[in-house]
């Protein structure tokens, strides 16, 4: 029997807009029912988790899991995951811990200029749950804002945490802000769509044109958001973004049917 996964990925930007940012998730019927939401730039208000909240407001059987990777002045940058206890039984939790710049080799060039930079630790969560019978592997990942080979780094590492880790998954998910900003049409980030397909990944998000913009004059928008997905039996999926208000980033949905 075919079963399904709705699921979202969405960087908050800090909670600076958190009530805006709830009232899109009680309020709005993509929200509804979902079974993951992958969030980026959660952060601490009141003394409570962001991602707390915002499974509150999504609903009694949802519950979340938030990480801190670094903090931004006073305001906590974690990475979380929410998800919907009476369709997912989450088994283990663990971080993976991405590459800082001076932890790679870079081009002199690149090296110089993020060296020059305060260095920000990322992470990646990674979540082992069960969905059905299906074992469903979860990365909730965020890329630093700037490097390109420091950037592939820390996709890399993510992909291999993915390619070692045991068990092996039935259905593994790669969700989340990859920062591949773009001017024009450099850089080109196809090596990193090419490495996630040689490890059997698929974007599920290539057709979502924007995922971030600045509200200035000029309205810039990029593309920075993504949902990949490995699996080894068919699937079928949809997915979409929506224009909302509460971050700087929109909300990126993808439904997924196994077969």
């Amino acid at each position: 029997m075919a079963q399904t996964i709705r699921l979202c990925t969405w960087n908050i930007q800090l909670g600076w807009h958190l009530q805006a940012i709830l009232g899109a998730v009680r309020s709005h019927p993509d929200f509804a029912g979902l079974d993951l939401l992958a969030l980026q730039e959660a952060s601490i208000h009141s003394d409570r988790e962001d991602a707390r909240e915002i499974a509150a407001a999504l609903g009694t059987e949802y519950q979340s899991f938030q990480v801190t990777a670094h903090f931004l002045g006073k305001f906590a940058q974690a990475n979380a995951l929410v998800w919907n206890t009476s369709r997912m039984q989450v088994l283990t939790t663990d971080i993976v811990g991405l590459p800082r710049a001076r932890e790679v080799q870079l081009s002199r060039a690149e090296r110089t200029f993020l060296y020059a930079l305060p260095q920000q630790q990322r992470i990646s969560l990674m979540i082992d749950g069960a969905l059905g019978h299906e074992l469903v592997r979860v990365y909730v990942a965020h890329l630093d804002v700037l490097g390109i080979a420091h950037k592939w780094e820390q996709f890399r590492r993510i992909l291999g945490d993915a390619r070692a880790r045991q068990p092996a998954a039935n259905l593994t998910i790669l969700a989340g802000d990859l920062n591949t900003y773009r001017i024009r049409s450099r850089p080109n980030w196809a090596n990193m769509i090419a490495a996630a397909e040689l490890d059997g990944f698929q974007d599920l998000t290539s057709e979502i044109r924007w995922t971030h913009h600045t509200l200035r004059r000029v309205r810039f928008r990029q593309k920075l958001d993504a949902i990949f997905v490995r699996r080894t039996r068919p699937l079928r999926y949809r997915s979409w973004s929506l224009d909302v208000s509460g971050s700087d980033h929109i909300p990126v949905f993808a439904e997924i049917t196994l077969e």
